[in-house]
């Protein structure tokens, strides 16, 4: 049902509707609809040419760790209740980082990275091959990111939030990319959890309406000056 498949792809792409819906709308089976999202998220991947240019800006996120639709779990251990807390505090192996780099065109790259803390190691998994030698690169002071700056010799301007310092220059900041964070996590609540094993392809799913959403909004804005009308000259 290729007609039917792009037509829901195209849902995906502009943000997605509840499985449900979109199957009613299409009319394909609910069963149908849950196999046809995950396919279309293992198949999607950002084009690896791609890259940051410019300023360049990168932080880390986190998601709780998740067996979400795994029926052993219960044989190993109580069941999570979605949403709760992880039992460990501050950042442990109950975490799982999300990557995002972000440059100020808008492009944007994120993946997941390990569990816990956030290594130099994680960083390359995810933006490893994806700036651009002649970017300047922006983080908080993390020392992981520090070292994957000096690994790869970019230009680097650490923003250190923590003693009050939250731009630099008027020109270095990590703002972007928090704003993509919020709307990540916002975007992620829809959803109430997420397996861990498939959160790579739904951050693979945001960066595509993100993708999206930029390349609508270009269009737009070359639309809206077409379409407007001349000034009269002067007399």
């Amino acid at each position: 049902m290729p007609d039917k498949m792009r037509r829901f792809a195209a849902q995906m792409a502009k943000g997605g509707v509840p499985l449900r819906q979109s199957a009613e709308e299409i009319g394909i089976s609910l069963k149908t609809a849950f196999r046809w999202r995950h396919k279309i998220l293992q198949g999607y991947s950002l084009h690896p040419s791609r890259k940051l240019t410019g300023i360049a800006e990168a932080d880390e996120t986190f998601f709780r760790y998740s067996e979400k639709g795994d029926k052993s779990v219960t044989h190993r251990r109580k069941a999570h209740k979605r949403g709760g807390k992880a039992n460990k505090v501050g950042v442990s192996d109950e975490q799982v980082p999300v990557v995002v780099g972000c440059d100020r065109q808008g492009e944007l790259i994120l993946g997941v990275a390990g569990r816990g803390r956030v290594s130099k190691k994680d960083i390359e998994q995810v933006l490893g091959k994806r700036i651009d030698e002649d970017a300047t690169l922006c983080t908080d002071a993390h020392n992981s990111f520090k070292a994957f700056a000096d690994a790869h010799e970019f230009k680097y301007k650490p923003i250190n939030i923590s003693k009050g310092r939250r731009i630099v220059k008027k020109v270095y900041h990590i703002q972007n990319v928090n704003n993509a964070h919020t709307r990540l996590k916002s975007w992620m609540v829809r959803f109430d959890g997420v397996a861990t094993k498939y959160l790579d392809s739904y951050m693979g799913w945001f960066g595509l309406m993100e993708e999206t959403k930029r390349y609508d909004d270009r269009d737009t804005k070359f639309v809206d000056r077409s379409m407007m009308k001349p000034r009269r000259p002067r007399n």
